[in-house]
């Protein structure tokens, strides 16, 4: 479809959908900033969706998520500075490593594999899946786990790309301004929360040898979220993550 957009926005005029992002890329690279491209829901509708990397309800099997990436690839694989895409936000209903069809950590090797067919030169962010149903040992509601943390999969049962050096995981965690979890209320609090993160995904990026990108942080800067910022950010530093910051 055309992209409907207010008249001011006049490099996006009569642009379609897929043609909207080589425009932003473009104005983008004028300004040297790079570009992840995302796939944040199935339809622009669906949020927060099935959970998963399709969705058979709307009528979109994995054979069509592949096509989409086909259609972003054809258009976008010679943008510069778009330097990769993360495969899917948050899949809080896949499973990692539990032999399931919904196993998350399974489809991301099929759809990396699949865009890199397309674009060589693409990172392949892959995120965690949540705790229902999780992975092995991080598949409890109590642990406060956050959608898109759980790598904890990855211990045993990492991804595993034709070009591995193409992998990013980008875990998605946030602090009490988005929900208290039992962990912002102990005593120990922000000290406990390096066994926490490594507990769910801190461990990848030496465990795997692959970087960790945390693809969602951030929060309101106030109280004790403000304590947990203080805390987050010199703890990626000095670990080696980096971040896109979620205002």
């Amino acid at each position: 479809d055309i992209v409907e957009t207010p008249q001011r926005e006049r490099l996006l005029f009569q642009t379609r959908y897929v043609g909207m992002f080589a425009v932003i890329a473009r104005e983008a690279a004028k300004r040297g900033i790079l570009v992840l491209i995302a796939c944040h829901r199935i339809t622009h509708t669906a949020w927060p969706g099935a959970g998963l990397w399709y969705d058979s309800a709307l009528g979109f099997s994995e054979a069509r998520v592949l096509q989409s990436w086909d259609a972003l690839a054809s258009q976008l694989c010679d943008s510069w500075n778009i330097i990769g895409v993360d495969l899917v936000n948050e899949p809080h209903s896949s499973s990692w490593g539990k032999g399931l069809p919904t196993d998350w950590n399974k489809a991301a090797e099929r759809i990396g594999n699949h865009v890199h067919s397309r674009c060589a030169r693409w990172l392949v962010f892959v995120e965690g899946v949540g705790y229902t149903p999780g992975a092995p040992g991080a598949d409890d509601p109590g642990m406060g786990i956050w959608w898109g943390s759980n790598l904890v999969g990855a211990r045993t049962q990492p991804v595993v790309l034709a070009n591995q050096e193409k992998l990013v995981y980008a875990p998605h965690v946030y602090g009490p301004s988005v929900y208290v979890q039992s962990y912002f209320k102990s005593p120990m609090f922000p000290n406990n929360m390096a066994s926490i993160w490594d507990r769910d995904f801190a461990f990848a990026k030496e465990h795997t040898g692959r970087p960790v990108v945390l693809g969602e942080i951030g929060g309101s800067y106030v109280g004790a979220d403000r304590i947990w910022q203080d805390w987050a950010i010199p703890f990626m530093v000095s670990n080696g993550f980096s971040c896109f910051y979620f205002a």
